[in-house]
């Protein structure tokens, strides 16, 4: 017994210092949501329309873990993948908006070419999820995005939202982008959300516009 007790602590001694730092590190619980999120828009890629609710369903339950894979779908795929995730961001609501309104504003980067034309894919697909969500933070979004953004296209797709939306509060942006823009299909997307707004259309003069915003509201 005596003979063995140096051999056995030796054995203790290297199972001590050796099986510890084997072992891989356990990965943070967002981790695991991160690649079931994954798992899940995977069902968008099959035409199972049924899967495709069963998996909107969990990816609502995931909740914000799940917007960066959404994001990332959504850029690299359109189709079916695009509209699901487009369906799951209108469901998780108000909540997201900070972070679409974040990717929004990086714009197109360095993208050239076919990433490109997924860049702004995805980018009038975001803008057109804010246009789909109520409440004053959507329209400050689609406003910023009308007065600023670079790209004709999405100042244009603002536009059109605002004036879907029927949003009174909107028509200052309008009536700016109306005399600025310097894009004519821009302008005329801003005008007739205006005449969506009023009820009728009061023309292409910016001036005639805040003449009617001006005016105070008739009694009902």
């Amino acid at each position: 017994m005596r003979t063995l007790a140096p051999i056995v602590l030796l054995l203790l001694a290297g199972c001590g210092g050796t099986a510890s730092t084997a072992l891989p590190p356990t990965p943070p619980p967002d981790d695991y949501k991160t690649q079931a999120a994954r798992n899940y828009v995977d069902f968008f890629r099959t035409t199972d329309t049924r899967q495709w609710e069963m998996a909107r369903d969990r990816l609502l339950r995931l909740g914000p873990t799940a917007v960066p894979v959404l994001f990332e779908a959504m850029e690299a795929e359109g189709g079916a993948v695009d509209e699901n995730c487009r369906a799951v961001l209108r469901s998780l609501g108000a909540d997201v908006l900070p972070a679409i309104d974040a990717e929004i504003r990086k714009g197109d980067g360095a993208c050239t070419g076919r990433a490109l034309s997924r860049r702004r894919t995805f980018r009038r697909s975001l803008i057109a999820v804010v246009g789909e969500i109520k409440g004053p933070a959507a329209r400050d979004i689609l406003c910023r995005v009308l007065q600023s953004d670079p790209w004709p296209t999405a100042r244009w797709n603002a536009a059109f939202c605002l004036g879907d939306r029927k949003d009174p509060q909107a028509a200052d942006a309008l009536i700016e982008a109306l005399r600025r823009d310097s894009e004519e299909p821009v302008r005329e997307a801003s005008r007739r959300a205006l005449a969506v707004l009023a009820g009728r259309d009061l023309g292409d003069r910016p001036e005639v516009w805040e003449a009617w915003r001006k005016r105070p509201p008739t009694a009902p």
